[in-house]
């Protein structure tokens, strides 16, 4: 299934490209950009309930490279992108066991923090019809508006828990007398494929010539379920924002005159 899609997509990617008459260009997305998510319906385990856990966003990565083919008007956008997306509970506690938590080099009370995550990774496929805003094919500030449907590949999910204990039995009040341990347990039941939504905001600044830095904002709503109908975890999709930056390379591409001579 997944050797398939490759397939499909880079034939598609080929086919689109023997009709470009203008700038193509292949782009790298850093994983230094966070991606934020959340399951819009997710709940805790029943172990994690009632104890002042507070849903707040995963923070995650989306990274890859994806490819920009002229069309007749605008563009196709097709990528290839892993990303890590989920759900985040966490609380803050001053205390440990009954003892307050006390930081020993300001000597003022502190806190720990608890939480528990769900990870999905995906390997995206994103197919994408971009609309350039700026219509100068060489300008130096440039605004795409991407829009389209996203495959994802399920390569692993889990969840992670942390927890907290005082160190060696001790008393001790301090965060050097505190352990922090954590748990990870893979999720099983989930779906292999998910159907996303994607609508994204380029905006490239051209140094040079043939490259261009750029930062992207981009939501991402899943149309499918993230768990299977008979899974025990919640019926519940993704939502993901992402913000982030990279580097694109531009280069010409006519096919018909390479044809003619």
């Amino acid at each position: 299934m997944k050797k398939s899609v490759v397939l499909v997509v880079c034939l598609l990617a080929l086919t689109m490209l023997a009709y470009a008459q203008r700038e193509a260009s292949i782009g790298f997305r850093t994983p230094w950009g966070p991606q934020f998510s959340t399951f819009p319906n997710s709940i805790l385990p029943p172990g994690l309930k009632n104890t002042g856990y507070q849903s707040s966003m995963l923070v995650g990565i989306l990274t890859g490279i994806n490819a920009r083919i002229p069309l007749k008007k605008n563009y196709l956008t097709v990528e290839v992108l892993y990303s890590m997306r989920g759900d985040r509970f966490d609380f803050k506690a001053s205390q440990l066991d009954g003892y307050s938590i006390t930081n020993i080099i300001s000597n003022k009370q502190s806190q720990i923090e608890y939480y528990f995550e769900y990870r999905t990774h995906y390997i995206e496929i994103p197919v994408l019809y971009s609309i350039k805003v700026s219509k100068d094919e060489y300008s130096r500030i440039a605004v795409f508006f991407n829009t389209g449907l996203s495959l994802g590949m399920n390569v692993v999910s889990k969840t992670i828990a942390n927890d907290f204990k005082i160190k060696n039995g001790s008393s001790f009040s301090a965060f050097a007398g505190i352990d922090e341990t954590t748990q990870t347990a893979k999720i099983d039941q989930v779906n292999p494929l998910i159907l996303n939504l994607v609508g994204d905001l380029d905006v490239e600044f051209r140094r040079r010539k043939k490259t261009k830095f750029f930062g992207y904002a981009r939501l991402n709503q899943s149309l499918t379920k993230v768990y299977k109908s008979e899974s025990s975890n919640p019926s519940t999709g993704i939502f993901s924002i992402g913000f982030g930056f990279g580097l694109r390379w531009y280069f010409k591409t006519d096919v018909d005159k390479m044809i003619r001579n």
